[in-house]
């Protein structure tokens, strides 16, 4: 019961009982109150390395944009969590007919998420077109390479993590010495439909615009998959589309780390005594069983991705057990 206040502070107590009511009926919720309290402004600013990472909300289009030789780069944060020994993020712009880097393999799980462009992903001795929307995973020393085939600069967001039961490998070229290259060979097809729960997760390339909706109660929601990996428990991926004023979920807690990124729309964060305004791009981390919620302060539908990690480190959840659909 002594959760309960830092629940309450969230949401008004009347729409906060009626979010969960609507959602045991499963039936639309009514429209909650708007997040009560000044706003706390997105960081704006890469958090610096090795900082251990705790709930926030970053703002990365307004990240300092650094040249590389083959783009530009923004750094997110490379540190520390309560379950994963590394977090890090960065995001990526390849000019056209550049690659990023050659093929490589390294131990650490990697995920890539297309903003805009299209990408060429060479994933061990398959190739994949990439479009906006496509979600690719690299699993532990899998050899995987991309390159710009456009005629276009192609932005992507990278997210990579190391656990346990990370191997201790450095990142290493596939062929030393050779130069990145475009892939000439057929084009394998991106998956359009969720993995089914509990299946491993192995290195691959989904087209997220093309997998079935899902109604839910604020909304709709795709899911992805929802499986362990090679080095994570449990690992699950969706996006969630919620309808205007309406918050996808009751404020929960769950010893799960859990980040979101948004891609349409606008929303109030509400993290502990915090309240924070997320529009597209802005990145949002919830450390384990800190009490958070999301509302759509928009009139049309907004969007996001979700992605929930379970390690070995993983607390057991001491919040709010009723987590209606993110």
């Amino acid at each position: 019961m002594k959760n309960t206040p830092r629940f309450t502070a969230l949401f008004s107590l009347p729409a906060a009982v009626a979010l969960g009511l609507a959602a045991c009926a499963q039936v639309p919720p009514p429209t909650p109150t708007v997040f009560s309290r000044p706003l706390t402004p997105a960081i704006t600013q890469p958090i610096p390395a090795r900082t251990p990472l705790t709930s926030m909300v970053i703002d990365t289009e307004k990240l300092p944009v650094r040249p590389s030789a083959v783009g530009s780069t923004r750094t997110v944060f490379s540190g520390p969590t309560v379950t994963l020994n590394n977090f890090e993020s960065h995001i990526t712009t390849v000019n056209p007919g550049q690659a990023a880097h050659a093929p490589h393999t390294h131990g650490n799980d990697e995920m890539l998420l297309v903003k805009e462009g299209t990408l060429q992903v060479i994933l061990k001795d398959q190739t994949y077109q990439a479009g906006p929307g496509s979600l690719i995973y690299y699993s532990s020393l899998d050899p995987h390479g991309t390159f710009n085939t456009g005629t276009t600069p192609v932005t992507y967001y990278v997210f990579s993590w190391m656990t346990d039961k990370t191997p201790n490998s450095p990142s290493t070229p596939v062929v030393p010495g050779a130069a990145p290259a475009a892939s000439t060979g057929p084009i394998t097809a991106s998956l359009t439909k969720a993995l089914p729960t509990g299946t491993k997760l192995t290195s691959t390339v989904f087209d997220t615009n093309k997998i079935p909706v899902e109604s839910s109660v604020a909304g709709e929601k795709r899911s992805i998959f929802n499986g362990p990996t090679a080095t994570l428990k449990n690992f699950e991926g969706h996006i969630t589309t919620v309808n205007p004023r309406q918050a996808a979920h009751m404020p929960p807690a769950h010893g799960n780390e859990e980040f979101i990124l948004v891609t349409e729309g606008m929303f109030q964060v509400a993290i502990n005594d915090q309240t924070y305004l997320a529009g597209p791009g802005s990145l949002i981390f919830y450390a384990p069983n800190e009490p958070h919620g999301i509302l759509n302060v928009g009139d049309s539908p907004a969007s996001y991705y979700v992605f929930i990690f379970t390690t070995d480190k993983t607390p057991p959840n001491i919040g709010a057990a009723n987590t209606p659909a993110r």
